[in-house]
């Protein structure tokens, strides 16, 4: 008799004395790394409080910081062999002109000569026609040298905009930006404000992608969760009372200060004693004194107030 009695008051007692499974935790948020790296230096301790965008862990990744060296190497050369090319051409066309600026002196200065010996006479008329067309020959090279000058910077313009140097400059510093991208995500800073109160690496260690480095408390004071089938909710609101008891045979008071919610999935660091498969009720319960030692994830037992329910039953 004693043991199927036994049986039957472990089927009725969470009903009887309405118990419910819970677990003490602040809610922290896991952080994890997003590639392959090794940790460079750990900028955070156990128990300090962070503010969001803070920088927690500076992480390095040897392979990715080459990639981005040998891109700005070829970033850099392709940049000084344009400049330096181009500089080059322009300052051969330069020079172009003031050569035919200097025969243009030169002929300029001939036909007066001979425009003064034509007028004595010394000087016959063929003899003057070569000397025109000469200087109209010394005109017409230093037009072309500045129109050449014009259309070295006119390609130059162009080159800048769409040349073939531009594009492939375009495609590396696509490439870089990309990978810039990446060794900024290697500071790995907080989602939000709140306090360490795990670290889950070490520097030096070598972290494989994804992996947890520290995990962030999202409440100032450690709370008690539970998560109780949907069928209980007229039973379960604002002001309900219970008793915590903890694995070590102490208990505390607690009240539920927040409004129930509905979840599809517990989540998996949450689910603990629940089933995290099946929708249930998000009941946090605000604890009426400070525990003595936190250990975030134990699990409690949660004894449900009898009057409370019965009173919370009956205003519904």
């Amino acid at each position: 008799i004693l043991p199927i009695a036994l049986l039957a008051w472990n089927a009725i007692r969470p009903v009887a004395l309405v118990l419910a499974p819970g677990i003490i935790t602040v809610e922290p948020l896991e952080v994890r790394n997003h590639t392959e790296a090794n940790v460079k230096s750990l900028l955070i301790k156990n128990g300090v409080d962070v503010v969001k965008g803070q920088p927690l862990v500076v992480l390095n990744n040897a392979e990715l910081n080459a990639k981005i060296k040998e891109l700005q190497r070829q970033l850099n050369k392709l940049n000084n062999t344009t400049v330096i090319e181009n500089k080059q051409i322009l300052a051969r066309l330069n020079d172009q002109i003031v050569t035919a600026k200097k025969g243009v002196k030169r002929q300029d200065d001939l036909v007066k000569v001979f425009r003064d010996f034509e007028k004595k006479g010394i000087v016959p008329t063929s003899d003057m026609a070569a000397i025109l067309q000469a200087n109209t020959l010394s005109r017409i090279q230093l037009s072309q040298a500045h129109i050449d000058l014009l259309n070295e910077e006119k390609r130059i313009r162009q080159d800048r905009l769409a040349g073939k140097v531009t594009q492939q400059r375009n495609a590396i510093n696509l490439q870089l930006s990309e990978l810039l991208a990446r060794q900024e995500q290697l500071t790995i800073k907080s989602p939000f404000s709140g306090k360490i109160i795990d670290i889950s690496v070490q520097e030096g260690e070598h972290l494989s992608t994804n992996q947890p480095i520290a995990w962030i408390s999202g409440r100032e004071d450690p709370v008690v969760i539970s998560y109780v089938n949907a069928k209980y909710l007229n039973y379960i609101s604002v002001g309900q009372k219970a008793t915590i008891n903890l694995p070590n045979g102490e208990s505390v008071r607690a009240e539920i200060k927040e409004s129930v919610t509905l979840v599809s999935r517990i989540p998996s660091r949450l689910s603990g004693p629940f089933d995290g498969k099946k929708s249930a009720m998000k009941v946090v319960f605000s604890l009426d004194e400070k525990l003595k030692q936190n250990v975030e994830g134990i699990a409690v037992e949660i004894h449900f107030d009898y009057r409370s329910l019965i009173k919370s039953s009956f205003n519904k």
